[in-house]
């Protein structure tokens, strides 16, 4: 067993292990988003269907990187005990221009996948 975790950092297994575990409930809200939305908005249309189901497995994707990069840098501290933040959580902090690209570029998707709706 310590082979295992010689081969891999205590970080980064940490980090896989919170991952695939926060991704479950995550994955599970996810579904659940798309029924409701299927149920009550998109009824026969099949493409509509195609494209939310394609979204839905996007986002989950998505989110399970997120998930591991917070996880990722959470767990990751340093060893220096004076550090006047060593225990703490660090806060991942994205720059307000990449949000705005990922969200524009988002929508520009969805409107490729959805031309009837704009």
């Amino acid at each position: 067993m310590e082979y295992f975790t010689s081969l891999i950092p205590e970080t980064l297994s940490k980090a896989i292990g919170f991952t695939v575990l926060h991704s479950l409930w995550q994955i599970c809200l996810v579904s659940l988003i798309y029924y409701i939305v299927v149920k009550l908005f998109v009824k026969d249309n099949s493409r509509a269907k195609y494209n939310l189901a394609i979204i839905s497995l996007f986002s989950c994707l998505t989110i399970s990187v997120i998930s591991f990069i917070y996880f990722f840098i959470e767990y990751k501290t340093v060893s220096n005990a004076s550090n006047p933040l060593f225990g703490q959580s660090v806060i991942l902090q994205i720059p307000l221009s990449a949000v705005s690209f990922l969200l524009t570029s988002l929508s520009k998707k969805i409107y490729l996948l959805f031309p009837d709706c704009g």
